[in-house]
C-alpha cells in the first residue's frame, strides 16, 4: 500500500477569501478581548466540577522517571472559546506507511498573529518479546489520525494564545482537580480504584509509576500525575502501557522534579511537546 497525502478542499477564490479575512480582522480589532474576563471565563469553566478539572492537564513518561505535563485538549478547547476573535483547525495531512502527520493551525485575528505546528503518530504495533511490528487496521488508524489531529489543534492554540494565560487556568484546574489536603487520602482512593476499574491497574503498578512505594506516600503531585496519566490515555496521547509499566519494567523516580511543560518545546517535527 502506498502512502497517502491527503489535501484539503478546493479553496474559494482568492478575492472572496481576503475580503472574508479583511472582515473578520476588522471585527475582532473593533471588538477587542478583555484578556482580565477571558482568564475569569476560562478558570471558571476548567473548573466547573472536579471532573472537569481532572481533564485539564495530561502527563506522558518522557524517560528516566520524568514526565512531559501540560495543558489537555479539553483545557485547549476551553480556553479557546473564551478568547474569541481566533479561528483554529486541524486535518490530516498524511497517512504512511508507518506514521500519520496532521497539522493544526491558530489565528489570533484581533493581532493578526497566526502559528501552524505538525503532529506524527505512529501506526505499528511495538516489538514486543521479538514480535514482528504491524501495521494498524484501517480503524485503529482513524482512531490514531483522530488523536493526532487533537494534538496538533491544542498545541497550535497554546502557542497562539500564551503560556501566560494557559499555565493560570492550568494551575487553578490542578488545584481544583487534586482538592484540599484533608480529602487527599479520599481522592487518592478514588483515583486508584477508577484505574483498576477502567484498566486494571492495580495500586502497586500506579504507585511505581509515580516513583512512591505505598499509596500512603501519594501527595498531592503524585495524585495530580495520576489524573493527568488518565487524561493522556482517554485522549489517545499515550498508552496503558506506556502510562503504568509493569512493576519489573518501571525506571525508578529520579531525585530532580519531574518536567514541567514550561521547561519543554514543540519537536517541530511531531507536534508533540518534548525536553
Amino acid at each position: 500500500m502506498s502512502d497517502t497525502a491527503l489535501e484539503p478542499s478546493p479553496a474559494p477564490s482568492s478575492a472572496i477569501v481576503t475580503a472574508e479575512i479583511d472582515q473578520q480582522i476588522s471585527t475582532a480589532r473593533r471588538y477587542p478581548r478583555d484578556l482580565g474576563q477571558v482568564l475569569k471565563n476560562s478558570i471558571a469553566n476548567a473548573t466547573l466540577t472536579r471532573e472537569i478539572a481532572e481533564s485539564m492537564a495530561y502527563a506522558k513518561p518522557i524517560g528516566g522517571g520524568k514526565f512531559a505535563e501540560g495543558p489537555s485538549v479539553r483545557l485547549a478547547e476551553v480556553i479557546a472559546a473564551e478568547f474569541g476573535n481566533i479561528q483554529a483547525a486541524s486535518y490530516t495531512v498524511e497517512i504512511g506507511q508507518r506514521t500519520v502527520t496532521a497539522r493544526g493551525s491558530a489565528w489570533n485575528l484581533q493581532n493578526n498573529y497566526r502559528v501552524g505546528v505538525t503532529c506524527t503518530k505512529s501506526i505499528m504495533t511495538s516489538a514486543k518479546k521479538g514480535r514482528k511490528p504491524r501495521r494498524f487496521s484501517d480503524s485503529q488508524i482513524a482512531v490514531v489520525c483522530g488523536a493526532a489531529e487533537s494534538i496538533a489543534w491544542r498545541n497550535a492554540v497554546i502557542r497562539c494564545v500564551g503560556r501566560a494565560l494557559v499555565n493560570q487556568v492550568l494551575d487553578a484546574a490542578r488545584s481544583k482537580a487534586v482538592g484540599p489536603d484533608n480529602q487527599l487520602a479520599a481522592r487518592t482512593k478514588k483515583m486508584l480504584d477508577r484505574l483498576m476499574d477502567a484498566y486494571s491497574v492495580h495500586p502497586d503498578r500506579a504507585c511505581a509509576a509515580v516513583g512512591v512505594e505505598i499509596t500512603a506516600d501519594i501527595g498531592k503531585d503524585e495524585l495530580a500525575q495520576l489524573l493527568a496519566l488518565g487524561t493522556a490515555i482517554n485522549d489517545n496521547e499515550t498508552t496503558i502501557e506506556e502510562a503504568f509499566p509493569m512493576i519489573g519494567k518501571v525506571v525508578k523516580k529520579q531525585s530532580k522534579a519531574p518536567a514541567s511543560a514550561d521547561d519543554l518545546d514543540f519537536d517541530a517535527a511531531t507536534g508533540e511537546i518534548v525536553e
